[in-house]
């Protein structure tokens, strides 16, 4: 069953590197970890392993055979995915509808929110 990784943050486990093909991965140069690339194909060798990854929003099925044990895959997809986005961000469960909307993009590292640039634009012209 074939997979293609739909997320940039996927995130390889750090002890397993060796045993995988490096044209499958690309290191974040800032932090040194690496990561699965989006543009390749893996064979999963279960379903169950397929069915997570796919259900999670993380991946989408590439072949029939992954199609078939993801049948349902595309129901709610889209909040799906929206909901995948706000926990690889960490957002925080009362700022969901703020995060939904646009107007919070996530947070820096001291906790602070991030906003839309053009928010504070708007925030200037009312006062």
């Amino acid at each position: 069953m074939k997979i293609r990784f739909i997320r940039s943050d996927m995130q390889v486990n750090q002890n397993l590197i060796s045993e995988f093909d490096p044209d499958t991965m690309v290191e974040n140069e800032e932090s040194g970890r690496w990561y699965w690339r989006t543009d390749v194909v893996f064979d999963q060798e279960t379903a169950r392993e397929t069915q997570l990854h796919v259900g999670m929003g993380n991946a989408e099925p590439v072949d029939d055979e992954a199609k078939r044990v993801c049948v349902n895959y595309m129901t709610n997809w889209d909040a799906r995915l929206k909901a995948r986005e706000a926990l690889s961000k960490g957002i925080a469960p009362e700022d969901l509808e703020r995060f939904h909307s646009g107007e919070l993009l996530g947070y820096d590292d001291d906790g602070n929110d991030i906003l839309r640039d053009d928010l504070e634009e708007l925030e200037d012209d009312d006062d």
